[in-house]
Protein backbone atom coordinates (compact mmCIF):
# COMPACT_ATOMS: atom_id res chain seq x y z
CA UNK A 1 0.00 0.00 0.00
CA UNK A 2 1.42 3.47 -0.58
CA UNK A 3 0.27 6.64 0.93
CA UNK A 4 1.16 10.11 -0.76
CA UNK A 5 1.54 12.38 1.60
CA UNK A 6 2.87 16.83 0.94
CA UNK A 7 5.31 18.58 2.71
CA UNK A 8 5.24 21.92 4.30
CA UNK A 9 7.52 22.86 1.14
CA UNK A 10 4.76 21.69 -1.09
CA UNK A 11 6.90 18.40 -2.42
CA UNK A 12 5.30 15.48 -2.80
CA UNK A 13 5.83 12.24 -0.97
CA UNK A 14 5.04 8.62 -1.44
CA UNK A 15 5.69 6.47 1.72
CA UNK A 16 4.98 3.05 1.38
CA UNK A 17 3.00 1.37 4.36
CA UNK A 18 3.58 -2.34 5.21
CA UNK A 19 0.74 -4.60 4.97
CA UNK A 20 0.26 -6.39 8.20
CA UNK A 21 -1.57 -9.66 8.60
CA UNK A 22 -3.86 -9.97 11.66
CA UNK A 23 -2.83 -13.33 13.46
CA UNK A 24 -4.77 -14.75 16.55
CA UNK A 25 -3.87 -18.02 17.64
CA UNK A 26 -6.23 -20.97 17.86
CA UNK A 27 -6.64 -21.03 21.57
CA UNK A 28 -8.01 -17.20 21.47
CA UNK A 29 -10.02 -17.70 18.51
CA UNK A 30 -11.61 -20.98 20.56
CA UNK A 31 -11.56 -18.82 23.43
CA UNK A 32 -13.66 -15.87 21.39
CA UNK A 33 -16.33 -18.35 18.78
CA UNK A 34 -17.05 -20.90 21.50
CA UNK A 35 -16.08 -19.46 24.88
CA UNK A 36 -13.23 -22.53 25.82
CA UNK A 37 -10.26 -21.16 27.18
CA UNK A 38 -7.57 -23.43 26.04
CA UNK A 39 -4.55 -21.77 27.86
CA UNK A 40 -6.37 -22.34 31.46
CA UNK A 41 -6.74 -25.38 33.16
CA UNK A 42 -10.38 -26.12 33.72
CA UNK A 43 -9.54 -28.12 37.16
CA UNK A 44 -6.55 -25.82 38.63
CA UNK A 45 -7.28 -22.15 36.77
CA UNK A 46 -3.16 -22.38 35.91
CA UNK A 47 -1.54 -22.16 32.67
CA UNK A 48 -1.70 -25.08 30.07
CA UNK A 49 1.12 -26.06 28.10
CA UNK A 50 0.37 -28.07 24.91
CA UNK A 51 3.42 -30.84 25.30
CA UNK A 52 2.58 -33.36 22.10
CA UNK A 53 0.50 -33.29 18.98
CA UNK A 54 -0.67 -36.35 17.34
CA UNK A 55 -1.13 -36.48 13.65
CA UNK A 56 -0.72 -40.32 13.39
CA UNK A 57 -4.39 -41.92 12.43
CA UNK A 58 -3.29 -45.12 14.43
CA UNK A 59 -2.08 -43.54 17.58
CA UNK A 60 -5.37 -41.31 17.88
CA UNK A 61 -7.48 -44.53 17.30
CA UNK A 62 -5.46 -46.32 19.93
CA UNK A 63 -5.93 -43.12 22.27
CA UNK A 64 -9.13 -42.57 21.90
CA UNK A 65 -10.24 -46.31 22.47
CA UNK A 66 -8.37 -46.61 25.20
CA UNK A 67 -10.57 -43.77 26.64
CA UNK A 68 -13.75 -45.47 25.94
CA UNK A 69 -14.48 -43.15 22.40
CA UNK A 70 -15.42 -43.76 19.59
CA UNK A 71 -12.34 -43.05 16.84
CA UNK A 72 -14.85 -42.82 14.15
CA UNK A 73 -16.72 -39.63 13.72
CA UNK A 74 -20.87 -39.39 14.18
CA UNK A 75 -22.48 -40.02 11.25
CA UNK A 76 -24.28 -36.97 9.94
CA UNK A 77 -27.62 -35.68 10.35
CA UNK A 78 -30.46 -36.24 7.94
CA UNK A 79 -31.07 -33.48 5.52
CA UNK A 80 -34.41 -31.67 7.20
CA UNK A 81 -37.61 -31.26 5.72
CA UNK A 82 -38.18 -28.40 3.41
CA UNK A 83 -41.28 -26.76 3.54
CA UNK A 84 -41.26 -25.40 0.15
CA UNK A 85 -40.29 -28.04 -2.02
CA UNK A 86 -44.22 -29.27 -2.17
CA UNK A 87 -45.36 -25.70 -2.27
CA UNK A 88 -46.40 -24.32 -5.37
CA UNK A 89 -45.24 -20.77 -5.07
CA UNK A 90 -45.03 -19.94 -8.37
CA UNK A 91 -48.81 -20.58 -9.75
CA UNK A 92 -49.39 -17.30 -8.01
CA UNK A 93 -47.14 -14.88 -9.57
CA UNK A 94 -48.38 -16.17 -13.53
Amino acid sequence: MCRTEISEEGEIENKEKKARRPYISWARLLRRVFDIDMEKCPNCGGPVKVIAKIEEASAIKKILTHLGLSPHPPPKAPARYDPFAEADIYSTYL
